[in-house]
């Protein structure tokens, strides 16, 4: 039988989280996948007022949180949310970031589109 402590331990032990690296004009940076909790956090902050998710805003903030360097480092702060948000939804760096988490979590890059 399997001590519990250790089993527990094991299990919960830090994960490693998946990430994908993203060129950006000969910059590599990492969009890496979200826990359970920032999952949770992302989508509590992406409301509407009618209770749906606003997908875009989710692809937002999930690129101002989770674009990361090659140690897992944040790259933006809290205060780059406007800088991002001002970015066109295509062909920017905001665009190829949120294709990118889109294709690492299963999800669709039609950000914009209903």
């Amino acid at each position: 039988m399997t001590d519990r402590n250790a089993l527990r331990s094991k299990l919960l032990a830090s994960p490693a989280y998946r990430k994908t690296a993203v060129d950006l004009d000969g910059d590599t940076v990492y969009i890496r996948e979200p826990s359970v909790g920032e999952s949770r956090d992302l989508a509590a902050k992406c409301k509407t007022k009618g209770g749906e998710l606003d997908q875009l805003e989710y692809a937002l903030r999930a690129v101002l949180v989770l674009t990361c360097d090659a140690d897992g480092r944040r790259v933006f702060d809290d205060a780059d949310y406007d800088a991002l948000a001002a970015q066109p939804v295509v062909g920017s760096i905001v665009g190829k970031l949120t294709g990118a988490f889109a294709e690492l979590i299963g999800g669709s890059a039609d950000l914009g589109k209903d």
